[in-house]
């Protein structure tokens, strides 16, 4: 895996924006996400991505079509241990924190 520039560094950490508490964020996160190869890690910690069932749905939905990210962050998101494991058992192949 090659290092990123300091703009994909800028885009890859998306950490504290409160994406889940507005399902079109995520939405569309997840949309950009379904047609982008070039991101290879993902920061979406501190997101409350857990406050809505339907926002790892749409993750997840993503990450079925995006075979480029290898590590993804979703600590401290308030998501279920059912979720969770869900994740580590539908993308074995992503490094996955939680």
């Amino acid at each position: 895996m090659s290092q990123p520039t300091q703009i994909e560094s800028l885009f890859n950490n998306l950490s504290w924006n409160i994406l889940g508490e507005i399902e079109e964020n995520m939405i569309n996160l997840s949309e950009g996400l379904k047609i982008n190869s070039s991101i290879q890690e993902l920061n979406l910690n501190l997101n409350n991505l857990g406050a809505n069932e339907r926002n790892m749905i749409n993750l997840s939905d993503c990450l079925k079509i995006n075979t480029s990210i290898e590590k993804l962050n979703l600590g401290n998101n308030q998501i279920g241990e059912e979720i969770k494991q869900k994740f580590f058992k539908e993308f074995p192949g992503i490094n996955i924190q939680l």
